[in-house]
């Protein structure tokens, strides 16, 4: 279907922040903390309460709530309808994603038919304390800064260093193949996806997990959905961490 985009001039528009979303989703949730273990998932109460990744497909599925989804995200998508690349409705639409966004999708969607393909659980925990105490430690630093006519230099770098430490050096990509420059060429080396993963997790210089990362988004994401949601007809846009919205004081 072809995707659809409404175009309006809106007055007194009101901006919500979720201040700090990822610092918040890092220090307030629980994360995969173990080898995932290949499951074979029958129904949702095979992996109800637990921290899982994998491949879903959900068959005629329809928004009730705020439509999230993108089409980037969807590997297969049939017979969809859709609305600023976010899809409403869709005969069939297969995804990957984590049991965050799993629920999330449960509270603004409804759907006939679930099917779970290749699914890994992993044991729960919180971040190691000295990461967050660390974060914690740059967020103060950001915060005393912010606003301080002669500190912006300052402010700016430990934003910076605090958005690369919550979320950004937790998401390298840990498959990325080497390169290397021959006679004049860039050559890329033939090595399996699975020799990368190798090398990645056994590296003495690595720096936390990935799937952190990916959960950090998810948790957030998942909150800025459950305040749109909050926000009704009122809700006009939204970025990463924040919503647009009219009567504003509605929502004090």
């Amino acid at each position: 279907s072809e995707d659809t985009c409404d175009f309006k001039v809106f007055d007194n528009v009101w901006n919500y922040d979720l201040c700090s979303s990822y610092l918040a989703s890092a220090c307030a949730h629980c994360y995969p903390m173990s080898k995932g273990e290949r499951v074979v998932v029958k129904n949702e109460e095979d992996i109800k309460g637990n921290l899982w990744i994998g491949y879903v497909k959900f068959d005629r599925i329809r928004s009730n709530g705020v439509a999230f989804i993108s089409t980037k995200q969807c590997i297969k998508l049939a017979g969809a309808s859709y609305k600023n690349g976010k899809v409403e409705m869709a005969d069939s639409l297969t995804i990957a994603l984590t049991s965050v966004d799993y629920e999330s999708i449960k509270r603004n969607y409804l759907f006939e038919r679930v099917t779970f393909g290749k699914v890994w659980t992993y044991k729960r925990g919180l971040l190691p304390k000295e990461y967050l105490v660390k974060l914690l430690e740059l967020y103060k630093d950001k915060t005393e800064l912010k606003g301080v006519p002669d500190k912006k230099v300052d402010y700016t770098i430990i934003k910076s260093k605090l958005n690369a430490a919550s979320f950004g050096i937790l998401c390298q990509d840990p498959m990325k193949k080497k390169t290397t420059y021959r006679n004049g060429m860039w050559y890329e080396e033939e090595i399996s996806d699975e020799q990368l993963l190798e090398e990645y997790n056994s590296s003495d210089t690595r720096f936390g997990f990935y799937l952190w990362g990916v959960f950090i988004s998810a948790y957030s994401r998942f909150h800025l959905v459950a305040c749109i949601k909050a926000m009704g007809n009122d809700f006009l846009y939204s970025d990463t961490d924040s919503a647009k919205i009219i009567n504003g004081l509605k929502h004090e």
